[in-house]
């Protein structure tokens, strides 16, 4: 059946989380009234699509005399009827497309949120409570899931495990903020207890299950976001900062910060970054606009770049960052933006794209999807598309379909690890 296209907002907060629920809403012949019958109950009707006079997912109703069998499952026209009938019973629940001839391996873990793969090593979160993070660990391709860090074996470093996220790594050790931001710890792969990198003081309400993407390493520093944090003496505008400190320890610096407008939703909010040997790369997300931008790690002001997107990726020379259906690559020079690809608006998606990387001379990103098969709304989908980075209006390849809210995303040559926040962690073939 074909599908068409709801088109989605360019900017959700980066703690939405996705509600998915199947919703069909009928289409082709009426099923408002079963037919006649003959005294006897209705049989039921033929698999079809919902009328367009009834209510979501009902079946036909029966006339007037002997109970009736309602439409069937799929919500076609009913059967015939007694008389003083009861109404049919619901029609078919639609579904997302699936297409999971990519994956692998799939790992449970409810609670998923951020992942990273170090070698041969895959490491995720998986959310036990508000303030009670495990980070898991899988040698590739099947190796048995254990506990890398978490509150109950290291007590004495439990805020390490509080909203856990934004998981990086280099020089043997595994770097993550916690508390929304508040704390930055770092754990080695030789195994031992976490150490607190750096800490920040101030009130923070960021995720209770935190996010992705909010800490970069650049050289011998570590950048990150804390937020947001209520300013002082007012009673609605918070603050959102982007703070430095020494990848081996040290106080943090504020490197730059951006206030809410006190009436609408936070003026700014960073979303993602990345760093390369010369600069720090991040997005803002606003309410009606996101924007990505330049900040030298030499020192100077922050600049903007000519493109939008809330989750970027870097590539040697350009970033890549996802714009709703679109994915736009911006040369780090600062000259105009191209589009990677658009989704046309007939191909079925209505797309927000929380992730993208890179690798191998590909771009991959995640989205959730509002998908329309005829006029029956299917929301909580999610896909997966790539396409070589370096394309212009290319048609993506759709590497995997399904249901479920993804989010974290990280790559390398022989697989893609995919958080699912309801399901746990899925290993692709990139």
């Amino acid at each position: 059946m074909r599908s068409t296209l709801i088109s989605a907002s360019l900017f959700l907060a980066p703690w939405l989380t996705a509600c998915g629920s199947d919703v069909p809403i009928g289409s082709g012949q009426s099923n408002v009234n079963g037919a006649g019958g003959g005294g006897q109950a209705g049989a039921a009707g033929s698999a079809g699509s919902a009328g367009e006079g009834a209510r979501p997912g009902m079946g036909g109703a029966g006339g007037s005399g002997a109970t009736s069998s309602g439409g069937a499952a799929s919500g076609g026209a009913s059967g015939s009827a007694g008389t003083s009938g009861s109404a049919g019973s619901g029609g078919s629940t639609a579904t997302c497309p699936v297409d999971s001839s990519a994956v692998q391996r799939t790992i449970a873990a409810k609670g998923a949120r951020d992942t990273l793969i170090v070698s041969n090593t895959v490491f995720f979160t998986e959310t036990v409570s508000a303030t009670d993070t495990i980070i898991r660990r899988v040698q590739l391709p099947g190796g048995a899931v254990e506990a890398f860090g978490s509150a109950a074996q290291f007590p004495a470093q439990a805020s390490a495990f509080d909203a856990t996220d934004s998981l990086v790594s280099v020089g043997g050790f595994l770097y993550w903020r916690a508390k929304s931001g508040n704390e930055i710890w770092r754990q080695s792969f030789a195994g031992g207890a976490p150490t607190l990198i750096a800490s920040v003081t101030g009130s923070f309400a960021f995720s209770q299950y935190g996010t992705t993407d909010m800490l970069a390493i650049a050289g011998t520093d570590l950048y990150w976001a804390q937020g947001p944090e209520p300013v002082f003496n007012s009673v609605s505008d918070v603050e959102y900062t982007i703070y430095r400190a020494p990848i081996g320890g040290g106080t943090p610096t504020k490197v730059t910060s951006y206030q809410s407008d006190g009436v609408n939703l936070p003026a700014f909010v960073p979303t993602s970054m990345h760093a390369d040997s010369t600069d720090l790369w991040f997005s803002l997300t606003g309410a009606a606009t996101s924007e990505v931008w330049r900040l030298p790690l030499a020192g100077g002001a922050a600049a903007k770049l000519p493109a939008a997107g809330s989750w970027i990726a870097l590539t040697a020379n350009d970033v890549l960052a996802t714009a709703g259906p679109v994915l736009l690559r911006a040369p780090k020079s600062g000259s105009s933006a191209a589009a990677v690809w658009a989704v046309d608006t007939s191909s079925g998606y209505g797309l927000f794209g929380p992730s993208v990387v890179v690798g191998n001379g590909s771009v991959y990103a995640s989205y959730l999807a509002t998908v329309v098969q005829g006029s029956t709304v299917i929301q909580g989908c999610s896909v997966i598309l790539n396409a070589p980075a370096s394309a212009t209006m290319a048609t993506p390849k759709f590497l995997w379909q399904g249901k479920g809210h993804l989010s974290g995303m990280s790559y390398s040559p022989g697989a893609l690890a995919v958080t699912v926040e309801s399901d746990g962690v899925m290993i692709l073939k990139p």
